[in-house]
């Protein structure tokens, strides 16, 4: 489905941990298109010279994603504790 799919689907999760689930799998998609955006570059193959900077974009976007997951967790977590006092 790729991270773009997932990201559509985080969108409608029908829960928060469906939601962060989501968030997960479209980090991990993320992170191994600049695994293969990097290999294209080290490699020099015909048309590596295009997806200059993508690897780094995919990178940020990696970046992003892992924060909103951290996020999402957190709240969870201070929600969980304000409901135990």
């Amino acid at each position: 489905m790729g991270a773009a799919g997932n990201l559509d689907e985080a969108d409608e999760a029908s829960s928060t941990a469906d939601f962060v689930n989501r968030m997960k799998i479209a980090l991990r998609e993320t992170r191994e298109a600049r695994l293969w955006l990097r290999a294209l570059d080290r490699c020099k193959l015909s048309g590596h010279d295009r997806v200059d900077g993508l690897a780094q974009e995919a990178g940020e976007l990696a970046a992003i994603f892992a924060r909103i997951v951290l996020n999402v967790k957190r709240r969870v977590e201070e929600e969980k504790a304000r409901r135990q006092r």
